[in-house]
């Protein structure tokens, strides 16, 4: 996967210096300018090519400085049906949302007209939340909060990143780029519960859950940013 990202960097940035020596338009963003940016998982992933799952907006203090604030939301569903024998259908259901916030700050080092290098620093949140429940056709039902085999589980977590990545201008107002990062992460994991109602009679269930696990390292952001500056 590293290997990936840095052949697509390497790739990107000899077709933009290519680009960058045949135009003396300086495309680049500078003070007051402001950019919205989306990131799609290279095709190079095979797992799930051109999935869209975060947006980041950026405001230029200075011609070499910018903030920026990364969104992320995503919410993944999916429903199953099977029969046992000729009378009961059972319905399972799982549902996933991902929400996290990520405010920054880069700082800019242009190389030309078109591409601007950057190195920076992150702190974020991000949180997950699952639901699964099943249902058969007797009306007993079983819910499951932040835990299932199929929803996977809810955790909470919290990171300190510092960035280092590339615009590189197609033209005025588009860019592509790319992006890594090093830093610390922490992640708790959600209490879970479990709602029965079988036979007419209700339960719940909750399993204290806590948890903890301590990343410190790179990581690898296997997207490529599109964005438009304005």
């Amino acid at each position: 996967m590293k290997k990936v990202i840095l052949t697509s960097f390497v790739l990107l940035g000899l077709a933009f210096s290519n680009l960058n020596a045949q135009d003396e338009e300086n495309m680049l963003m500078s003070a007051g300018n402001a950019s919205l940016e989306v990131q799609f998982l290279s095709p190079f992933v095979a797992e799930a090519p051109f999935q869209m799952d975060h947006l980041r907006g950026r405001i230029f203090v200075n011609d070499n400085m910018a903030v920026r604030l990364g969104l992320n939301l995503n919410i993944n569903s999916q429903t199953d049906e099977w029969e046992f024998g000729e009378e009961i259908t059972v319905e399972e259901k799982f549902r996933v949302i991902d929400f996290g916030l990520f405010p920054g700050i880069e700082m800019h080092l242009p190389v030309g007209n078109r591409v601007s290098p950057y190195v920076g620093a992150e702190v974020g949140f991000a949180t997950r939340s699952t639901l699964a429940f099943t249902e058969d056709s007797e009306g007993d039902r079983v819910e499951y909060k932040n835990h299932h085999y199929g929803a996977g589980e809810g955790f909470n977590n919290i990171v300190v990143n510092l960035v280092s990545g590339v615009d590189m201008f197609a033209y005025k107002g588009l860019y592509l780029g790319a992006e890594l990062g090093f830093g610390l992460g922490i992640q708790t994991f959600k209490d879970s519960e479990v709602i029965e109602d079988i036979d007419g009679e209700s339960t719940t269930t909750t399993v204290e859950d806590n948890r903890m696990n301590i990343g410190f390292g790179d990581n690898i952001n296997g997207a490529i940013r599109l964005g438009w500056a304005f």
